[in-house]
């Protein structure tokens, strides 16, 4: 049986940026499609963050430091792997807010509303963080 992933799209889809870990073209092919919430991970400047179990997410740091030191402050988190290189702590996704202000989570570009009205006005295709409405559509019907 396979443990439920928290969905890291809902936790920080609209804020932080998403991408795909490396093993998921592994699995799925070069030009795999798949909606594979295990291979997402929120990209940051010292490590990422990527789900861990029901509930459960960790950070993986990209040296040893006070960025470590930091993420074992915060509440529930403990260590799960204790390299040279660095550390990967897991924590509670409630936590999520706190872990990514540590780790420095890379932000999504955000748009003003005056900005969006006047790419729109000017014909402009892809607009950012306007939801498709057949992908929100298709979010709808998988669940």
């Amino acid at each position: 049986m396979q443990a439920e992933c928290p969905d890291l799209s809902a936790i920080a889809g609209r804020k932080y940026r998403l991408s795909r870990d490396e093993s998921y073209h592994a699995e799925h092919g070069r030009l795999g499609r798949a909606e594979d919430p295990w291979t997402l991970i929120v990209s940051c400047r010292n490590g990422h963050v990527f789900p861990f179990g029901r509930g459960l997410l960790a950070a993986s740091t990209n040296q040893r430091g006070p960025v470590a030191g930091k993420l074992l402050a915060v509440e529930g988190a403990r260590v799960h792997q204790d390299a040279d290189d660095g550390v990967t702590v897991v924590f509670p996704e409630s936590e999520f807010k706190t872990v990514a202000k540590i780790m420095r989570a890379r932000l999504r570009r955000q748009w003003s509303d005056a900005q969006r009205a006047k790419m729109q006005a000017a014909g402009w295709p892809f607009l950012p963080n306007v939801p498709s409405p057949e992908r929100s559509q298709r979010a709808k019907t998988a669940v």
